[in-house]
């Protein structure tokens, strides 16, 4: 059950607005396919859990919303990671290397700094243009499965 003023029928619901949820509405938007997606939270938070995109998703995503996050974003192609126990010298812990097999010039090497509200914002936007909103404010509070169907 989906607690709005209205019940819909739909062929896909998707429940959450984070970037995972925003790509899946704008690729069944593409497709023309029936959709609803729905989010507790009643504004896009400026909350961060993902700093950082991989450059293979970026080419998953419509063009506009990849050239954005390449502009705005930093490519990071190497990452250290240290642990600092209170000494002038921290510990070296991880040491990577994100090109893709270490070429520089791949297209697809290392990964973009985005924090994923940003991210969330230019999905957002894309698919406004695609006449599509997001169903703030909107939890799903129950469902059951019968058949083919979830209700």
């Amino acid at each position: 059950m989906v607690s709005s003023s209205t019940q819909k029928e739909t062929d896909v619901l998707i429940v959450g607005a984070g970037p995972v949820g925003l790509s899946a509405a704008i690729k069944l938007a593409e497709q023309g396919v029936n959709f609803r997606i729905v989010d507790a939270n009643k504004e896009n938070r400026k909350l961060t859990k993902a700093t950082a995109v991989h450059l293979r998703t970026v080419e998953l995503l419509p063009e506009e919303v990849g050239a954005d996050i390449l502009e705005n974003g930093l490519k990071i192609t190497h990452a250290k990671v240290y642990e600092n126990s209170g000494i002038s010298n921290p510990d070296l812990l991880l040491d990577v290397d994100l090109r893709h097999g270490g070429d520089p010039d791949w297209l697809f090497s290392g990964m973009i700094a985005h924090p994923q509200w940003q991210t969330e914002e230019v999905l957002v936007k894309h698919l406004a243009k695609l006449n599509v909103a997001v169903e703030r404010g909107t939890r799903v509070l129950d469902m059951t499965q019968d058949g083919d169907s979830v209700r």
